[in-house]
């Protein structure tokens, strides 16, 4: 039997290979682990205690080996594959946009409520579902302030550390994106999301491949840490808890020309320096 097989059958049978889930059994071992050497154990228990470990383990590499086969077929159904002439623009297989397909792509996308949507994504940097919240909750902009203000219940991210965060700065006149954005029709699932942006690509005439609901927000912080930008405050507003995150764009090499487009863009933002 291939090693494939051997994995399915083991998640068939554990059926939760959630990294909470993972982490959880890990601490229950652990403790478990302290109170035998403080209080001691018998022979007959190690098996018992053993056992779990062994399941955990089990499910660590079902989880690992399940997410190498979801990165490799991310691409297959849909036939893309990655542009050979822009691999310089890829952060784990998600693709960077340059500020001349960010135009291209404003342009194709025929829906004024998609293109909305889009600058939301790209000018605040914020996860889709961070997004879609917003949409619920108005309240979250403090227009006097031009500021967003993300609460915990923004992202409900397990891994997260910052439990909240401020997105500012802000273009001027964002405001009146942000009006257009709740007057207009509720932002679409992210699996819908995802194909509207292969398709506009290929519209455009860019590769289509790695771009998903990701690509905005990556886009972004490429191009923050492209002008200069302190990896600190990169991190601060994106809601990163380690500056380590910001190494994936250090190999990210930007034009003459499309670093200036880049720091232009950022200025009439507010977020350039």
């Amino acid at each position: 039997m291939s090693s494939g097989y051997i994995y399915m059958d083991c998640f068939k049978q554990e059926k939760d290979i959630s990294l909470g889930s993972i982490a959880k059994k890990c601490i229950g071992f652990i403790v478990k682990s302290l109170h035998f050497f403080i209080f001691g154990f018998e022979f007959k228990a190690i098996f018992y205690h053993i056992s779990p470990l062994y399941r955990c383990l089990n499910k660590i590499s079902v989880y690992f080996y399940l997410e190498v086969i979801r990165m490799e077929n991310k691409y297959k159904a849909s036939g893309y594959t990655k542009d050979s002439g822009a691999l310089h623009l890829y952060v784990k297989d998600i693709r960077i946009l340059t500020p001349k397909e960010y135009e291209t792509l404003m342009v194709v996308i025929p829906k004024d409520f998609h293109k909305t949507i889009f600058d939301v994504l790209l000018i605040t940097g914020m996860r889709y579902i961070e997004m879609l919240r917003l949409y619920k909750h108005r309240e979250w902009y403090n227009e006097k302030r031009n500021l967003i203000h993300l609460p915990e219940e923004a992202q409900k991210k397990a891994k997260r550390r910052q439990l909240e965060r401020t997105i500012y700065p802000l273009p001027g006149m964002f405001s009146y994106i942000l009006k257009d954005f709740w007057e207009g029709k509720k932002p679409p699932l992210e699996a819908t999301w995802n194909k509207n942006l292969q398709r506009w690509a290929i519209a455009a005439g860019i590769n289509p491949y790695g771009l998903s609901v990701k690509t905005t927000r990556k886009t972004l912080e490429s191009w923050m840490i492209a002008a200069g930008i302190l990896e600190s405050a990169v991190c601060l507003r994106q809601g990163h808890d380690s500056l380590t995150s910001m190494r994936h764009y250090q190999g990210l090499v930007f034009s003459d020309d499309e670093l200036r487009e880049i720091k232009k863009k950022l200025t009439s933002w507010g977020i350039g320096k």
